[in-house]
């Protein structure tokens, strides 16, 4: 008996554990002082996992993710980002770093546990002139307006429109 609620509450503990990786992100970028590249990493684990991204601002350069936030809903999911060298940026390599902090995303309630992955390096190299190109991946995608909003947007339009024009016409006088 007391093995199986041993074995029933060792159960219940793993089952909260969260499974999750961090592939080092790809590839190191040169960059010219006021260039932009794009870099690529892997979140892998088991899913659905929600995942945050905190850059440690350890350098001059400017890291920027596509989301802060992201919901893992396959085995292996790339995240993008894009870092930029500001004009004023030395010659010389980087290696700017964030951390990876990802939780299980379930249904039932309890505790579960948060695994984080620090120290993940983008090693950038700030030059005068490229000896290769970097790898091109997809750009940010653009935020886009909810149609909701562009809807109700125009009846709002519609509505001052149709208020201006019956508040300019005066009332004709009525003789009697």
């Amino acid at each position: 008996m007391n093995k199986t609620i041993t074995y029933i509450a060792i159960i219940l503990v793993l089952m909260n554990f969260v499974v999750a990786g961090v592939v080092f992100p790809i590839p190191d970028l040169e960059l010219k002082p006021g260039e932009s590249g794009r870099f690529q990493f892997l979140i892998t684990g088991s899913p659905p996992l929600k995942c945050t991204v905190n850059p440690d601002h350890k350098t001059p350069l400017n890291v920027e993710f596509d989301n802060m936030e992201v919901i893992i809903e396959s085995q292996s999911q790339p995240y993008f980002g894009t870092i930029t060298a500001p004009k004023d940026t030395k010659y010389g390599k980087y290696t700017e770093t964030f951390c990876v902090s990802c939780e299980a995303l379930g249904e039932g309630g309890g505790s579960s546990l948060r695994q984080s992955f620090c120290d993940v390096p983008i090693n950038v190299e700030v030059v005068g002139e490229r000896t290769k190109e970097n790898i091109q991946f997809p750009e940010k995608p653009k935020e886009k307006i909810d149609a909701i909003a562009i809807i109700g947007l125009i009846v709002l339009i519609i509505l001052i429109i149709v208020l201006i024009l019956f508040g300019i016409k005066k009332p004709r006088n009525i003789k009697k």
